[in-house]
């Protein structure tokens, strides 16, 4: 941290182009259009020895991980409000299909370690088991790759929530609603049983229209490639 000026300079220990970085975090920093979503302000000031350094504003605020519920619920409500305005479907099909793959390795994943009353197979079905062919493409969009409650930065004064910690590697190409689900599932037991209900409804409202719930299940089955449910998350 460099105090005297609020900025933080991040280095990465592995090379990443300039473009590159600036492509993937502006691609999901322009999806989000809220007034109430942000990211600081950077700039890249070199990337020689490879290293990817870049230097950025520090964000003043509480992180998502220390606040109360009903800062972590607004949260959700915008986020998710700003999925639905702008729902994204790419076109280009070598990344859908590479996707959809990633997708369908893990459904099969889950089919064998999850009972067959699982929730999750509920929504499966509902979903009209979208993941049952080999190959297919899958809409997609670009994510943070981390959105975690301790890398959002909410700053009560200009009632604000900031997107933080954009990492290279962790940046890309996912099924389409950004990274919402991976929110949620990473902090289930600090939402309110109100909140999850709530969910619960937006889900079904939203399946003809924005098809959410397919989305939500797409994120499910990604968030899972690499970490393990628990019974509380497939809930």
């Amino acid at each position: 941290k460099d105090k005297k000026n609020n900025l933080i300079l991040h280095i990465f220990f592995a090379y990443t182009s300039n473009n590159n970085y600036k492509d993937k975090r502006n691609k999901f920093t322009n999806q989000i259009q809220s007034e109430n979503l942000s990211a600081p302000k950077y700039i890249l000031i070199s990337n020689l020895f490879n290293l990817l350094v870049i230097v950025e504003e520090n964000i003043i605020g509480t992180s998502l991980d220390q606040s109360d519920g009903y800062i972590l619920e607004k949260f959700l409500d915008i986020y998710l409000d700003e999925i639905k305005i702008n729902w994204i479907n790419s076109k280009k099909e070598i990344p859908q299909q590479s996707v959809y793959k990633d997708l369908h390795s893990s459904f099969l994943r889950l089919r064998q370690v999850l009972k067959p009353d699982s929730p999750f197979f509920e929504l499966y079905e509902v979903c009209d088991k979208p993941f049952d062919k080999k190959d297919n493409i899958w809409p997609i969009a670009h994510c943070h790759g981390q959105t975690l409650p301790i890398n959002i930065i909410y700053n009560e004064i200009i009632d604000k929530y900031y997107f933080i910690d954009y990492e290279p590697e962790n940046m890309g190409e996912a099924p389409f609603a950004y990274d919402y689900c991976f929110f949620i599932l990473y902090k289930t037991e600090i939402l309110s049983l109100d909140y999850k209900m709530k969910l619960k409804k937006e889900l079904s409202n939203f399946l003809d229209k924005y098809k959410f719930q397919k989305a939500f299940l797409a994120q499910i089955l990604w968030w899972s490639r690499n970490r393990p449910l628990n019974n509380n998350q497939i809930l």
